[in-house]
């Protein structure tokens, strides 16, 4: 209910919170890749229990591959948990490792050791989160203190109360320039928005 009541927000109120949130929140976020001064953002909103987000996880790359590293674009990642406290616990621990440059390497690692830690709970989680941390190259010691304190919390908080505002109803979603858009995109339908995007910012 909540979600098709947020659909009915004008696209006034869905730039406004955009605007906001670039505004309120340090150039440097630990969920966030690419040029701080980069003309477009994109806010990716995403769950780690979320099918379709897994397998937009190869065209996001391309995106990142093309737009990204040559500055033109800054990537954001918001988690959103579906409301179990596993999945809370796994955006937090993605942020701690966001803490350490590695937000994306880690991010890609959960999704694809999602069916391993999917049931898992308190300190068994805690210890297969740490561990895949090391795997992919983390301070092990610095991301469990990360874990355990509850610091990132916040940082998942935020994303949830945007996509509240900006009236997300599906998964993934991406915030580009004040516009919603809903669902896998294509990579043609990326290039399609993003050079789009890019034109508008330049003038």
């Amino acid at each position: 209910m909540r979600w098709t009541w947020l659909l009915l927000i004008p696209i006034a109120v869905v730039g406004g919170a955009w605007w906001v949130h670039q505004r309120s929140t340090p150039s440097w976020r630990a969920n966030a890749v690419g040029s701080p001064d980069a003309p477009v953002t994109v806010v990716e909103f995403t769950s780690y229990l979320c099918q379709p987000c897994q397998r937009e996880l190869p065209t996001v790359e391309r995106v990142l591959e093309s737009y990204v590293k040559d500055g033109k674009v800054r990537y954001e990642v918001q988690d959103i948990p579906q409301g179990s406290l596993e999945e809370m616990q796994v955006a937090e621990a993605a942020d701690c490792a966001g803490l350490q440059h590695a937000y994306m390497s880690y991010h890609q690692a959960l999704f694809s050791s999602q069916n391993l830690w999917r049931g898992l709970g308190g300190n068994e989680l805690t210890v297969f989160l740490t561990n895949l941390a090391s795997q992919v190259g983390l301070n092990a010691a610095s991301f469990a203190a990360c874990l355990y304190s509850g610091k990132m919390l916040h940082q998942v908080l935020r994303g949830q109360q945007l996509a509240n505002a900006v009236g997300v109803s599906q998964l993934p979603a991406y915030l580009i320039l004040g516009k919603l858009y809903e669902g896998p995109l294509s990579y043609a339908r990326w290039q399609q928005i993003l050079n789009t995007a890019l034109e508008q910012a330049s003038r």
